[in-house]
Formats: C-alpha cells, sequence, structure tokens
C-alpha cells in the first residue's frame, strides 16, 4: 500500500487531481484495512469536500459573512485590539481571489503538500470566506503556537514548486492567531493585522 501511495502521489503530480483520485481509490480497494488505506480515505473525502465548495455558490457564502459583520458592527469595536499572545491556537491563512475553479485547486495544492511533506502531522483544510468581498481563503488549522504557524508558513515558501504556484496566483500567506483572525473578520483588515505584526 505505501507503493500504490507513493505512486498517487506521483501520479498527482504528472496527471492530475482525477488521476490521483483514481489511484488513491484503487489503492483503498485493494488494501482497505492497511495504515496509508486510511489516509487515502481522509485525503479522498477532502478533495469531495473540496468539489463541493466548487459547486457551491459564492454569493451564499458572501451573504452569511454580511449578515455576521452587521451583527458585529452593532457592538462597540473602539476597545478591540489584536493581541500579542504567541502561545496559543494558530492558523496559517492562503488568501486569495474568490475564483471557486482556482481555491479548489488551491486547495489542490496544498493537499497534496501537507500529505507528501508531513506524513505523520494531519493539517485541517477549509475554505473559508475571508475578509473582504472579492476574496476567500484556504485556512490551514492545528498548530499549537503562533510560532509552530510560522515554521509552516516559511516551509511552505521555501518549496519552489508551492512558492511558483502562490506567486502565479497572487496568493497571500499570513500566519495568525484564531484569536486574532477572529478580529480581522469583525473588526479590523489584513492590512491592520500586517502593519502591527
Amino acid at each position: 500500500p505505501r507503493f500504490l501511495f507513493l505512486n498517487a502521489i506521483a501520479v498527482a503530480k504528472t496527471e492530475g487531481q482525477t488521476a490521483f483520485i483514481t489511484e488513491l481509490q484503487n489503492m483503498v480497494n485493494r488494501y482497505p484495512e492497511s495504515e496509508m488505506a486510511a489516509m487515502a480515505k481522509d485525503m479522498l473525502a477532502l478533495m469531495g469536500q473540496g468539489a463541493e465548495s466548487q459547486k457551491g455558490d459564492l454569493s451564499s457564502l458572501q451573504a452569511r459573512r454580511d449578515i455576521n459583520t452587521s451583527d458585529t458592527n452593532e457592538k462597540d469595536s473602539t476597545k478591540v485590539q489584536f493581541s500579542t499572545e504567541r502561545k496559543t491556537s494558530s492558523l496559517v491563512l492562503l488568501v486569495m481571489n474568490a475564483d471557486e475553479e482556482k481555491l479548489n485547486q488551491l486547495l489542490y495544492e496544498v493537499a497534496i503538500y501537507n500529505f507528501s511533506q508531513f506524513m505523520i502531522k494531519d493539517f485541517d483544510l477549509k475554505l473559508i470566506p475571508a475578509f473582504s468581498n472579492d476574496q476567500m481563503a484556504l485556512q490551514v488549522s492545528g498548530f499549537e503556537h503562533l510560532d509552530d504557524a510560522e515554521w509552516y508558513m516559511n516551509r511552505l515558501l521555501k518549496n519552489a514548486t508551492m512558492m511558483q504556484y502562490l506567486q502565479s496566483n497572487n496568493v497571500q500567506v499570513i500566519a495568525i492567531t484564531e484569536e486574532n483572525a477572529k478580529l480581522i473578520k469583525t473588526h479590523f483588515t489584513i492590512q491592520d493585522y500586517l502593519s502591527i505584526f
């Protein structure tokens, strides 16, 4: 099963997502009880979520965001500040224009990167409405501290393949605590956060 899994990773790089899914399903069918099959099932489920996201309506996501924003605007935001606490649950956000096809491809590229670079560590990936009308983000979670998120971000940006992909698609990569990410969604902008940190 390990060889079939590695073959699936290689196929993903050369032949794309459809062939990758086929190879993973083949491995799962042949070795359903193996450790690698469990990982492959997770990957297939993740890509299934991406496919569902692609079929979704961005306007409905934006509508939900607008409702949340209007609720929080009623609260007094004058005393709200970003936290400088680093030893708290953190995220890496990959922010880009809200193009469903490109977002689905970003999800795929980061999933392949994670599974090929971090066979032991499991990161959660989730497409979320970002912080302006024309942006969305891929959220990578599972970091206990901001230092961990920054380490992951730096490794991602040092990977030549990922760096080329991120640059060519104008993807902005940000390490941030969960607490500060909530403030960006309600009171501040990404630029506010980057100007301080």
